[in-house]
């Protein structure tokens, strides 16, 4: 099967078992660009989904698994069968499933593991962390991403990790749910006006964040600033 075969397969999955408010994302890009996930899955968790079809090799496979453990909850590895015999032993966290005669065959879940704030912190644009910390920080629009996502790593990290899946939710449930309704997972993300402005399409949310980050606003203003 090919790969976008082999996503259509674990994109039912997902319809079939998660809880309705999932969200799931075609090639989920990280570390500025410079790293993709074939897919996230956010549902209370981030979890990262690694796929190798018939025609993937595993050279690069042992780098991203270590690399998404140390960004998701949860990671997932989905591979054709033929590799079954090549692949070393994973690490116990890592859910897998394997493709047999075109069918999706689960062998475990992940286990889900806790993220620092520091990482969580990463998955912000600076546009969202201009508009989280409104009315926060002062001169917030002069302050450089790598700042503010210092900032929010110094909160707690159930707070912080509230926030991030909430965000990552929020930043792409217009595209998922045009997703689901077409069942085309290639739809562009960025490919239409409005998709991924959260001065538009989830403005709602930063609203309610903010309210989180209220009870320890004015302490960490005054040690940060």
């Amino acid at each position: 099967m090919k790969e976008k075969e082999i996503k259509e397969l674990f994109f039912r999955w997902v319809l079939e078992n998660e809880n309705p408010d999932t969200v799931a994302i075609n090639e989920f890009t990280m570390a500025r660009w410079k790293r993709r996930a074939d897919l996230l899955v956010v549902n209370g968790s981030i979890q990262l989904i690694e796929i190798k079809s018939e025609r993937d090799n595993l050279s690069r496979l042992e780098d991203q698994i270590e690399y998404f453990l140390k960004k998701g909850h949860k990671v997932t590895l989905i591979a054709d069968k033929k590799h079954k015999d090549k692949i070393r032993k994973l690490p116990n966290e890592i859910g897998v499933f394997w493709i047999v005669d075109g069918e999706l065959i689960l062998e475990k879940l992940p286990v889900k593991r806790d993220l620092q704030s520091k990482v969580l912190s990463e998955y912000w644009r600076l546009d969202e962390l201009r508009m989280l910390f409104k009315g926060i920080l002062k001169n917030v629009h002069r302050m450089h991403v790598d700042k503010l996502q210092a900032f929010l790593g110094s909160y707690p990290t159930e707070v912080v990790d509230k926030l991030t899946c909430g965000l990552l939710k929020a930043r792409y449930q217009k595209y998922y749910s045009e997703v689901k309704t077409t069942r085309n997972l290639s739809i562009p993300r960025i490919a239409k006006k409005g998709i991924e402005d959260p001065r538009k399409d989830y403005a709602e949310f930063f609203k309610e964040a903010r309210k989180l980050l209220l009870p320890y606003g004015e302490q960490m203003t005054f040690s940060f600033v």
